[in-house]
């Protein structure tokens, strides 16, 4: 299994996990979240149909995984971050439905755009340092 075992990928909560996230998860549960995701970043499911996004199951207030909350989350490889994309309770919904799926597939889309642009400005400026 691949890991990022010598480094920890950078992870990046977007704003629509961030609030579900502070529902559901207390902060050292949030930490462990990202640390282990960070260090393992492929071990959720791929959800079918998304370009790569992937559900991982994670214990959440007192309740084990199975009771827990669905992180949804991208991982492209070690170049970009890690994103956290939505968190949900396993009581408030089963999975994802395909709108919700090509929402975020399109959100994926914008950041791998965005995450390539900085990188080539970045390479563009160690070339030519003004």
């Amino acid at each position: 299994m691949f890991g990022a075992t010598n480094y920890g990928i950078t992870i990046v909560e977007l704003r629509s996990f961030q609030n579900d996230a502070d529902k559901i998860f207390d902060e050292q549960e949030r930490e462990d979240l990202s640390d282990f995701i960070s260090a393992n970043p492929v071990f959720g499911d791929v959800i079918p149909g998304t370009g790569g996004i992937r559900k991982l199951r994670w214990r959440a207030r007192g309740s084990g995984k199975r009771g827990g909350a669905r992180v949804i989350y991208y991982f492209r490889d070690l170049n970009m971050p890690v994103f956290l994309l939505a968190v949900y309770a396993k009581g408030e919904k089963m999975n994802l439905t395909m709108h919700e799926r090509e929402l975020m597939q399109r959100v994926v889309e914008t950041l791998v755009r965005e995450q390539a642009a900085r990188s080539i400005y970045r390479l563009a400026a160690l070339r030519d340092p003004a």
